[in-house]
């Protein structure tokens, strides 16, 4: 038996079989060069992946309402405005349209360059949004076809999930019927995960 400490977000002691999530995904891609000709097609893929999230999201912050609360679930919702905000959208599209890369070039370096400038803000509130900022570029670079589903289905009863930290989409899309505690070496009492 392997034992743990930290601050604990709740009280008690759990004892349950480890699920551990190795979250190694990188916000860089590939640079793909692509021909004027292709660039409404790399639009329009920005396009539907952009839209597949959104409607993911707006399903997330649903069943994230029921099963969390409603105050819970509004990252869902800031998640969403982002997605649609023009400040975001525009470097996205230009980079495209003006540097001829690829839809996931485009978002990877929109949002890592965004992510880097909430990171150096001097309001905490700002810092605490990098993680949804990288949550929803990795969800665009798997609407796009990189990366797998974000669920876990085979998880067994008192699972305790251990993880350097977890994404809102993560800990949404857990089975919490089956998740007896979360694990991780980031966050704490006020992160998403609590």
């Amino acid at each position: 038996m392997h034992k743990i400490s930290g601050i604990a977000v709740s009280p008690g002691i759990i004892i349950g079989r480890v699920l551990l999530i190795d979250d190694t995904r990188s916000l860089r891609v590939a640079r793909r060069t692509i021909d004027q000709a292709d660039v409404a097609a790399e639009l329009e893929r920005f396009e539907f992946a952009r839209k597949a999230a959104i409607n993911e999201l707006d399903e997330l912050h649903k069943s994230a309402a029921v099963e969390m609360g409603k105050e819970a679930a509004k990252i869902f919702l800031f998640h969403i405005g982002v997605l649609n905000d023009p400040s975001v959208l525009t470097p996205v599209r230009q980079a495209i349209e003006q540097d001829h890369v690829n839809a996931e070039f485009a978002i990877s370096s929109t949002f890592r360059k965004l992510a880097e400038k909430f990171a150096a803000h001097p309001d905490s509130t700002f810092r605490s949004k990098v993680d949804d900022l990288r949550d929803l570029a990795h969800r665009l670079l798997r609407d796009l076809g990189h990366g797998g589903q974000e669920t876990i289905a085979d998880m067994d009863e008192g699972t305790v999930i251990v993880a350097r930290d977890l994404t809102p989409s993560q800990t949404a899309n857990f089975d919490r019927d089956k998740i007896t505690a979360f694990v991780t070496a980031l966050g704490g009492p006020t992160s998403h995960t609590a």
